[in-house]
């Protein structure tokens, strides 16, 4: 009765008590762009000419303000010397901020601010590099943050010019083959027989998850993301495939033939493992993401497939924000690098 007259007598107390503070923003990280970046006007036709002249070849790079997998790039990758002095010598890296309102004129002419071009493009994530050759083809593209070990294979591959006579997914193979089991989770993965016609016709979204026996990241994504209770709770809503990217057993395409998961890994482009695709129930991608894997990033990927926010949202850094706004709303704290 006493607390009941108090909070009567001070209705100010009984707002102030009802309103749930704001969760913290974790994990944004600032970057400064390395000095030795090409200082351009964004003309990539131009850029793309002048580089031939001198024998360099062009690297369009994405980021946005506060990216972690950016600074980890920017910080790890391009201040590794023996990264840093190759690029220097072979590439002219072009910097676009993917909410950015600078003019972008594209290879084809086509004139485009940032934001626009980042759309364009279909960039879901930073950062995204897009290496050209000297015709202005693209010739590899990289979503999202790739290990150093990793990444020098794709400098290894753009730099040497290997397009010419080789698919990167099978340069990599080349290059890095582990063996071994993959990691058992029989209450997240289908078991039997894999019949990708057969789950596509169920007509719900679904989820491959490309894989190597003896892969650290792989073993990361288990240890770290999977085995986070609402991340994993979230995959269970999805029907998850696990494939080796090695092996050649026999299984059934999304076409009805018969293929295997070393085939349909490189049908796919799968480049390094892990890769996560989300495919929706016509068999076709939604939205997928390699080699480093975080919670947030991961469950929000889930979230999107699973709501059915694809359907109408087709920018997944804009969903990405939106929903840790709504769980900051809640008092939750949102930490994009855990």
């Amino acid at each position: 009765m006493v607390l009941l007259l108090f909070l009567l007598a001070n209705p100010a107390f009984c707002v102030e008590s009802a309103e749930v503070k704001h969760g913290a923003f974790l994990g944004a990280k600032t970057t400064a762009m390395p000095a030795w970046f090409k200082d351009s006007f964004l003309d990539l036709a131009e850029d793309i000419a002048d580089g031939k002249d001198q024998g360099k070849r062009i690297m369009v790079y994405f980021h946005q303000d506060g990216c972690p997998y950016c600074n980890l790039l920017v910080e790890e990758n391009f201040a590794d010397e023996s990264i840093k002095s190759r690029m220097q010598q072979s590439l002219d890296v072009v910097e676009i901020n993917m909410w950015g309102d600078r003019e972008v004129i594209s290879v084809n002419g086509r004139s485009l601010s940032e934001k626009q071009f980042a759309v364009a493009k279909k960039v879901q994530f930073t950062p995204t590099l897009l290496f050209f050759n000297e015709r202005g083809k693209e010739v590899l593209r990289l979503n999202g943050y790739l290990p150093p070990a990793e990444f020098k294979l794709a400098l290894d591959y753009v730099i040497g010019k290997n397009e010419e006579n080789l698919k990167f997914s099978k340069f990599v193979k080349q290059n890095l083959t582990p063996g071994g089991e993959l990691i058992a989770e029989p209450d997240l993965f289908l078991s039997g027989p894999v019949d990708l016609q057969k789950l596509k016709a169920g007509g719900k979204p679904f989820t491959l998850f490309f894989e190597a026996g003896n892969c650290q990241s792989c073993e990361k994504l288990h240890k770290n993301v999977l085995a986070d209770p609402d991340t994993r709770n979230m995959f269970k809503k999805l029907n998850s495939l696990q494939l080796d990217i090695n092996s050649s057993h026999k299984l059934i395409g999304l076409n009805g033939a018969e293929t295997s998961a070393k085939q349909l890994a490189e049908d796919l482009n799968v480049n390094f493992v892990p890769t996560i695709i989300f495919m929706d129930g016509n068999g076709k991608e939604i939205i997928r993401s390699e080699a480093m894997f975080k919670i947030f990033h991961s469950q929000s990927m889930a979230d999107y497939v699973v709501s059915g926010t694809y359907k109408t949202e087709g920018e997944f850094q804009r969903y990405l924000s939106a929903r840790a706004e709504k769980i900051r709303e809640t008092g939750q704290d949102v930490d994009i690098w855990k």
